[in-house]
């Protein structure tokens, strides 16, 4: 009698836990956020959710619209077009989303938000641009060398490994950086890289809208910015369009395949850029520099996809701003 009350119990917590957490109708949103005034009005949404296959999606705004809404080759996933109206104030758009066969209509707040009015500082020929890699930089903050969500930990042992540089650190130094007449700085990548391994360097992106933990916060990068600012240091923001890291949370499901660079068998580009312009270059060779993978863990971006060129456009925009 005891296996049989052990296996009702079982599904019996195993249901009700299901219903007190069901599935969000939307997961997540790319970009998170936009804001209003920008020359750059139609932005296109990319939704995510378990269940948004045959979802029907409303805004219930009247400065704003829908242009199109496109489910993307991913029932997972859909292309939500949106025109952000001149008379449109910084608050929360309200869709509402019905899922196929629920009673209940979900709702989902997106946020659009009022801009500084800080215009970007150009970079010209007369700058002293300094090129700072931030994790063998300077360690400011030891409290995040380490998070429990990103699977590499510091390691100043390993050549490759991460020796624990951050934004703090950056920040830190602004003075010194000053002093030698830095007038540009070039940060590399400071986007999360939750790769196994390797991921010191910041080119193997896995979200494009995040600050990799062990750098520090997006407070502390947006005070990097205003401090950098005061002391009239313009920033360079390094991202990478050729590939992701394979743990890139788009790449673990991605919106359609077109999105990366196949191959019948593991390619890696042969970094010969030269061949982009010589006219005498096979196109075999041409090929396989823009279109192999830069490693295997960083599959190669195919950016002739509309939806993906997009998203690589407005993900720069999103940091500018």
């Amino acid at each position: 009698m005891k296996k049989p009350l052990f296996t009702l119990i079982f599904i019996s917590l195993a249901i009700f836990g299901f219903a007190k957490n069901p599935p969000s109708a939307v997961e997540r949103v790319d970009p998170p956020m936009w804001w209003v005034d920008m020359e750059t009005n139609t932005i296109e949404l990319l939704f995510y959710g378990e269940k948004l296959k045959d979802a029907t999606i409303v805004l219930k705004e009247t400065n704003t619209r829908i242009v199109s809404i496109v489910p993307a080759a991913n029932p997972k996933y859909t292309y939500v077009t949106i025109e952000i109206g001149q008379n449109q104030m910084p608050g929360e758009l309200t869709f509402e989303i019905q899922l196929k066969g629920a009673k209940k209509k979900t709702i989902y707040k997106y946020s659009l938000l009022g801009r500084t009015g800080k215009k970007p500082l150009g970079i010209h020929g007369a700058d002293n641009m300094y090129l700072l890699f931030p994790d063998r930089f300077a360690n400011g903050d030891t409290t995040n060398d380490s998070k429990k969500e990103l699977v590499e930990s510091v390691n100043r042992k390993e050549l490759k490994g991460r020796h624990g540089g951050d934004i703090k650190g950056i920040v830190d130094h602004i003075p010194y950086l000053a002093d030698l007449g830095v007038t540009a700085l070039w940060i590399n990548p400071l986007v999360q890289n939750n790769q196994p391994k390797e991921s010191y360097h910041g080119y193997a992106c896995t979200d494009s809208y995040r600050i990799d933990a062990r750098f520090g916060t997006s407070s502390e990068f947006l005070q990097m910015c205003s401090t950098l600012r005061d002391k009239k240091i313009k920033l360079v923001w390094d991202i990478v369009y050729n590939h992701w890291g394979n743990e890139h949370v788009l790449f673990k499901s991605l919106p359609d395949s077109n999105w990366i660079n196949w191959h019948t068998e593991f390619t890696r580009t042969n970094y010969r850029t030269e061949t982009l312009v010589d006219p005498y270059a096979p196109e075999s060779e041409k090929k396989a520099m823009t279109d192999g993978w830069f490693d295997y863990h960083m599959p190669d971006l195919n950016q002739r996809d509309p939806h993906l060129a997009k998203y690589l456009i407005q993900n720069s925009i999103w940091w500018i701003e």
